[in-house]
């Protein structure tokens, strides 16, 4: 009798998913609506002017979606995922020294291709390869 008690090391992708598209959504997209109002009242910047970096970071994350859907077939999503990371936390660490409208737009750029490298396109490569019968079960979990 062989017992098994072993954990799928699948589950554990889907776990780390689940966890990045927490972090990354939390940081990049859904936090920005905690901040706009204490941002525009502390540099002295209407709520239009500071809103601008969201189009800029959601306009960014658009254009290069299909740019990073053929880098994680090109390169694979380790490395795009490697690549995310390290552009979203030189992102919101710029966006910690910010003095000037025009680089916290800056900021917002990159922090738009550190959210798009981190999302949904190789998490779902990444998901696929490991789940075939439970594929969208497991892609619906973790996003």
């Amino acid at each position: 009798m062989i017992i098994r008690n072993k954990f799928f090391y699948g589950y554990w992708i889907v776990l780390a998913g689940m966890v990045t598209l927490t972090l990354s959504s939390g940081f990049a997209f859904f936090g920005f609506s905690v901040f706009n109002k204490p941002i525009a009242d502390d540099f002295g910047w209407s709520r239009g002017e500071v809103t601008v970096a969201f189009s800029i970071f959601i306009i960014t994350a658009a254009i290069l979606s299909p740019i990073v859907g053929w880098l994680t077939d090109k390169r694979g999503p380790r490395q795009v995922l490697f690549l995310g990371t390290i552009a979203l936390s030189l992102a919101l660490f710029l966006l910690s020294m910010t003095s000037a409208l025009w680089n916290y737009y800056l900021f917002h750029l990159c922090l738009g291709i550190g959210h798009v490298l981190l999302q949904t396109i190789p998490l779902s490569i990444i998901i696929s390869n490991w789940f075939h019968r439970l594929r969208g079960t497991m892609q619906g979990l973790a996003f």
